[in-house]
Parts: structure tokens; sequence; C-alpha cells
């Protein structure tokens, strides 16, 4: 009898997992989860740091360019661009302009580590991240957004 007893405690043990082993699997499973809602928030959580970073680059931008004007009695050129903020363009001396520039040149740039595409005309100026692409157009990503219109 002590033999069927024996079998039969085996055999019972053999029937289910145990407790260690549906905790591993369920650890598993938690992490697995846990992985793939982070990459699917990790989207837009990045979204709005970018948005957050071209807000406060705007602002810098803007003062440096109030700054541009009042020193030198205009708005850098459209063909200047915003690099006029960075080193003294053509036609302005050296020797008045701020030694390391009005502004440090990753404000001029992007969160695509792009030139912030920037146009002047008649006194306005108009400032675009020309999303990933770099080039004017395009959508999602590669869409252009003007900075200066973000919420």
């Amino acid at each position: 009898m002590k033999t069927k007893n024996v079998k039969r405690k085996k055999i019972q043990k053999r029937r289910g997992f145990t407790l260690l082993e549906l905790m591993i699997v369920i650890v598993i499973l938690g992490g697995l989860i846990a992985l793939l809602m982070g990459s699917l928030n990790s989207s837009k959580v990045n979204e709005k740091a970018a948005r957050l970073e071209m807000q406060k680059d705007f602002f810098e931008i803007s003062t440096a360019l109030l700054e541009f004007e009042q020193t030198f009695g205009r708005l850098p050129s459209t063909d200047e661009g915003l690099l006029a903020l960075v080193e003294p363009p053509a036609g302005i001396d050296a020797g008045s302009f701020p030694e390391g520039g009005i502004v440090k040149k990753a404000v001029i740039t992007d969160p695509f580590k792009h030139t912030y595409y920037y146009e002047e005309e008649n006194g306005q100026y108009k400032i675009l991240s020309l999303g990933a692409d770099g080039e004017i157009g395009g959508e999602g990503k590669n869409a252009d957004v003007d900075i200066a219109n973000l919420n």
C-alpha cells in the first residue's frame, strides 16, 4: 500500500504548476507588458519634450533677434539666417559682435539637429522647424512647425 500512496503523491505533484512557476510566468509577462507600454508612451513623451524645447528656443531666439536689432539697427536677413546670431555676418564689424555670439549654436538647432529655418521680410520674421527631414513641407514627423505658434 505504501508504494501506491507514494506513486499517487508523485502523480499529484506532476498535475499542475507550482506557485513558484506561476509567479515566474507572471513576472515575465508583467515585464513584457511594461516594456511595451513604455515604448508606446515614450513617443508621446519625446514629442512633448521636443515641443517644450522648441518653445524655449523660440523665446531665446526672439530675445537674441531683439538684441541683434537694437545693436545693429536691423534684423538678420533671410540669407544670413539665424547663424547671424552665432557669428558676425558680412557687413557687421566683428569687434562690435559679442564674443561667443548672441546665442549658442545649440539654441538655433531644432530637436532634429537641423538649424531652424528663418525668414525675414519687412521687419517681420518667421522661424520654423522643418521636421525630421530638414526640408520644407512634409507630413507627420517631417511636417514643418511654426515655433511661434506652439501651444
